[in-house]
């Protein structure tokens, strides 16, 4: 499988078939805007780190946290913005457009993000994974800029309104999406694995190491003798022939 492809199925999304049935709500409506924080900088995060505390990552342009923090963390005075529960990341900048869940459950975001989680009355009615994957196409429309210098702004996506099927349905959407996501992840592992570790070719035995020696054919001499002496009768030979 090529990169290309993989990158095919990661994009792979199911239709809402038309017997399913969709609720609209607006983005404003539907999602709750996170605090986020300025100026959590890769200098300020070196000089503010303690790994003898309790610390959180920090979100960034990135789909790795930037560093760590600790919990009680402030700055200016004012302690920092943390995000709890399952959030949904939109990236400002960076991976601009791009939606993102953190495995973590509370984290720090900084203003290159847009930090996004279905308000309390709703939670019933979204699947968040579901929602990340299947509007991802949708929202990234409205990224302006060039590729590698893109940006995406909140009041874009505020302005959006989104169908939103059964919840039964989403689930089982996010089930397979979730599986798949697994599943490339390894494949890509291995495809790294096989290019990092290529198979390396077999070796002489020592009894082919001495003859091709013997024979004159180009051997490590070193190699050569190592094994002659693990072969006293090969060794007794050779000295025969000196």
């Amino acid at each position: 499988m090529t990169p290309e492809q993989l990158e095919l199925l990661k994009k792979y999304r199911i239709t809402i078939p038309p017997s399913v049935k969709c609720v609209p709500y607006k983005a404003s409506d539907l999602f709750d805007f996170l605090g986020k924080n300025n100026g959590l900088t890769e200098e300020y995060i070196y000089n503010n780190e303690n790994p003898l505390t309790l610390q959180l990552p920090v979100y960034t342009a990135s789909y790795e946290p930037i560093g760590y923090l600790p919990i009680d963390s402030s700055k200016n005075g004012e302690p920092l913005k943390k995000c709890n529960g399952e959030v949904i990341i939109i990236f400002r900048q960076g991976y601009a457009g791009s939606m993102y869940i953190p495995n973590e459950k509370m984290f720090f975001a900084t203003e290159h993000t847009i930090p996004i989680q279905v308000k309390e009355k709703y939670k019933d009615a979204l699947n968040q994974h579901w929602f990340a994957k299947y509007y991802q196409p949708e929202v990234m429309h409205f990224v302006t800029g060039k590729a590698d210098s893109g940006n995406y702004s909140k009041l874009a996506f505020e302005k959006m309104t989104f169908l939103i099927p059964e919840r039964k349905w989403q689930d089982k959407c996010a089930e397979m999406y979730l599986g798949l996501e697994a599943e490339l992840q390894k494949v890509t592992q291995n495809i790294s694995g096989l290019s990092v570790n290529p198979v390396k070719k077999k070796g002489l035995t020592d009894d082919e190491l001495i003859a091709k020696y013997d024979n004159g054919g180009k051997v490590d001499f070193d190699k050569a003798l190592k094994a002659m002496s693990k072969s006293p009768s090969a060794f007794s030979k050779k000295k025969k022939k000196i």
